[in-house]
């Protein structure tokens, strides 16, 4: 259950649409994880976490713009757009 969460907290904290599908075929490519969703009863096959996937990646996205556009609205917005260095070539 721990990798699940550690997939629901990286899907909470990245904030691409793109990203969060890459996000979700890696860890559906994962061995390990691939085992504990066949250990799992109901419907979490690889096929169905697609399926849902993109079934609400839009309304998903569109909460996930809401909240971060809230955060901004409270400490402020830069003057400038800085690229990190872990979005430089990606």
């Amino acid at each position: 259950m721990e990798r699940f969460a550690a997939l629901l907290d990286g899907l909470v904290y990245t904030p691409q649409r793109n990203a969060k599908l890459r996000l979700i075929e890696r860890w559906l490519a994962t061995p390990g994880y691939r085992a504990e969703l066949e250990r799992r009863e109901g419907p979490h096959d690889e096929a169905a976490i697609r399926a849902h996937t993109r079934e609400h990646i839009a309304a998903m996205q569109a909460q996930a713009d809401g909240v971060f556009n809230n955060f901004l609205d409270l400490v402020g917005r830069p003057q400038r757009r800085v690229v990190l260095p872990s979005r430089e070539f990606g």
